[in-house]
């Protein structure tokens, strides 16, 4: 295996930061909080880039999941979250 990619292996996973059960109990907001834009590079950071990249057969609205994520290693949150837009008017659903 090339050293990039056991470099990324090697990246542990960023938790997406929750609502505590305390206050998720008393209304229907959202659970997931985002990730905070260092936290979200250093996840992006993780991705393989593959060539024939499965996650996006796998995903059921062909979200092109490398091209959002090389956008936020570019720092390009906005543009990585019209990218997704392109192919679902559900981001959210799909993203999380």
């Amino acid at each position: 295996m090339p050293e990039a990619k056991k470099n990324k292996l090697s990246i542990p996973r960023q938790p997406m930061p929750e609502r505590s059960p305390l206050e998720r109990v008393v209304d229907f907001m959202e659970v997931p909080l985002g990730y905070a834009a260092d936290a979200a590079v250093v996840e992006a950071e993780r991705c393989l880039q593959c060539k024939d990249p499965q996650c996006v057969k796998g995903c059921p609205v062909g979200i092109n999941i490398p091209g959002f994520i090389k956008l936020i290693l570019e720092g390009k949150p906005g543009e990585a979250a019209k990218k997704i837009k392109e192919t679902s008017s559900l981001p959210a659903v799909c993203g999380a």
